[in-house]
């Protein structure tokens, strides 16, 4: 969970829905099998789920590494 400055709800859901809700990027990690992005709290704080396989430190190797590109 994290907290969003005004105006960030906003900005995120016109981005998601500009790219349908597919993160392309995270299908690149393979020990990813579904995430989600939850905000609430009137838009002010936002909760990052997922489903992994495998080892955390994999996991996060992967997702730092191989998404950002």
């Amino acid at each position: 969970m994290a907290d969003l400055k005004p105006g960030v709800a906003d900005h995120l859901r016109r981005i998601l829905e500009l790219i349908g809700g597919k993160m392309a990027g995270a299908r690149k990690v393979g020990t990813v099998h579904d995430m989600r992005f939850v905000i609430f709290d009137d838009d002010r704080k936002i909760l990052f789920c997922t489903a992994y396989d495998g080892d955390w430190d994999t996991y996060i190797e992967d997702f730092a590494t191989k998404i950002p590109t």
